[in-house]
C-alpha cells in the first residue's frame, strides 16, 4: 500500500488504466458470452412493405424464437404458441423509459420533465370530463351514458375518489378508441369477404335473438357462431400484428438460449396466429376451428389481448362489447348485400349524370391493415 503511494503519478495512472482495462475486458467477455447464447436470427432489422409477413418468414427460417439487433438494443420475437409460455413466465416487464430500470432518476432535477407535462395534461383532460359529467348529473341534463352511471356509483357512493374515477373512465375510453374500433372494422371486413360464414352467424342471431330486439350480454353464451367468427377474424387479421413489447428484467434461459436482461421481447401476434401446429391451414378463414363438437367454443389460445401476467384485464368485457357492437350494427345483417347495392346505386347515379360511362372493378386488399380512424383500407387489386 505504501509502495503505491510513493510511485510516480504516471505509474499510478498506468495501474488505474490497467485495472479499468481488465474490468472492461471481463465485462465484454461476459456480454459476448451472453449474446452468443441469443436465439438465432437474421442480420439487421425488419424493413419492407409489410413487416409482419417478413417476420413470419424469418420465424419459419430461423425457428420459433428469433433475435434481432437494433444498434445496442436486443429484440427477441416469439412466433409460436408453445414457445411463448416458458418465456413469458420469466421476468418480462415494460421498460420504455430509463426510470423503469433506475428508479432514483425520478429524484434527479429536470429528469422526466416531458413525462410530467404529459401527465399534467392528461390529468386536466380527464378531470375536465369528470367535472362535465358531474355538472350534467346535478342539472339533470345531457344524454344518459355509461360514464354517468360509473360516476354516480363510484364517486357519490364513495367507492373511488374523483381522480381514480376519472382515470378509470379514461382507461375505458382509451381501450375503445383504437383497438376496439379497429377490431370491429376488421370483423366487418371479414363479414364482407366471407358471406357464407356471415350467413351462418346471421342465422344464429335470428334464432337466438329474433328480429325485434337487439342482442344483450345475456345472449352472449348462446351466440357461439358469433364468438367463433370474432375470434377467427382477430386471428386472421390481428389488431396489433407485432404485439406489445415487454422488457426482460433479468436473464431468461430458454432451450439453451439466453434472453439477456434489458432485451425487448415481442410476442408476435401475426406469427403466433399462423402457427400450423395450433391452426392447421392458417391462411384459411375458418371459424369452425374455434368450435368443439358439442357446439361450445374450443379453448384455443387467442393472443389478441396480450399474454402472460400483462394480458389485458378487460379482455372479457372487450370481446363482449365487440360482439354487441357488431351484431347491433345495421350493417352486420347484410354487409355484402348492402355494400353491393350501395355501389350499384352510386354507379347508376354517376352514369345518369354522364360523369362516368365505364368503370373498372376493384377488389379489397385483404392484406391491408385497418386504419386507427376505423375506416377500411381499400386498394386496387
Amino acid at each position: 500500500m505504501f509502495e503505491l503511494i510513493h510511485r510516480s503519478p504516471l505509474q499510478l495512472v498506468s495501474l488505474v488504466l490497467a485495472f479499468v482495462a481488465v474490468v472492461y475486458y471481463v465485462y465484454l467477455r461476459r456480454l459476448r458470452q451472453k449474446h452468443a447464447l441469443l436465439p438465432p436470427g437474421p442480420p439487421g432489422s425488419p424493413h419492407g412493405k409489410y413487416q409482419p409477413r417478413l417476420i413470419q418468414k424469418w420465424i419459419e427460417e430461423y425457428g420459433p424464437v428469433i433475435s434481432l439487433r437494433q444498434g445496442n438494443d436486443v429484440l427477441v420475437i416469439i412466433g409460436r404458441h408453445q414457445r411463448m409460455i416458458p418465456v413469458v413466465q420469466g421476468a418480462l416487464l415494460p421498460g420504455a423509459y430509463k426510470v423503469d430500470q433506475f428508479p432514483f432518476l425520478q429524484y434527479v432535477p429536470g429528469y422526466g420533465r416531458q413525462l410530467k407535462q404529459w401527465g399534467d395534461e392528461e390529468y386536466d383532460m380527464l378531470m375536465g370530463y369528470m367535472n362535465q359529467y358531474k355538472s350534467q348529473m346535478s342539472s339533470d341534463s345531457g344524454p344518459q351514458s355509461v360514464a354517468k352511471d360509473i360516476v354516480s356509483r363510484t364517486v357519490t357512493e364513495g367507492h373511488l375518489t374523483e381522480p381514480e374515477t376519472a382515470y378509470f373512465l379514461g382507461s375505458l375510453v382509451g381501450a375503445a378508441f383504437d383497438t376496439t374500433q379497429v377490431a370491429i372494422s376488421t370483423i366487418m371486413m371479414a363479414a364482407a369477404r366471407f358471406p357464407e360464414e356471415q350467413a351462418v352467424v346471421h342465422a344464429q342471431l335470428d334464432a337466438v335473438v329474433g328480429h325485434d330486439a337487439p342482442p344483450t350480454f345475456a345472449d352472449w353464451a348462446s351466440l357461439t357462431e358469433m364468438q367463433a367468427f370474432i375470434l377467427e377474424a382477430l386471428r386472421w387479421r390481428p389488431v396489433n400484428p407485432f404485439g406489445a413489447p415487454r422488457r426482460a428484467s433479468k436473464d431468461v434461459i430458454w432451450n439453451g438460449y439466453c434472453i439477456p436482461a434489458g432485451a425487448t421481447v415481442f410476442g408476435n401476434h401475426w406469427c403466433i396466429a399462423r402457427d400450423p401446429e395450433v391452426f392447421p391451414d392458417p391462411e384459411k378463414f375458418n371459424p369452425k376451428r374455434w368450435m368443439a363438437p358439442d357446439g361450445t367454443i374450443n379453448d384455443l389460445k387467442a393472443y389478441s389481448f396480450g399474454f402472460g401476467r400483462r394480458t389485458c384485464v378487460g379482455s372479457n368485457l372487450a370481446i363482449r362489447w365487440v360482439c354487441l357492437g357488431v351484431s347491433n350494427s345495421v350493417v352486420w345483417p347484410r354487409v355484402v348485400v348492402a355494400s353491393y347495392i350501395m355501389l350499384i346505386d352510386v354507379l347508376e347515379l354517376l352514369k345518369r349524370h354522364e360523369c362516368m360511362t365505364t368503370g373498372t372493378q376493384i377488389d379489397l386488399d385483404w392484406y391491408s391493415q385497418v386504419s386507427t380512424e376505423g375506416s377500411l383500407v381499400i386498394r386496387p387489386g
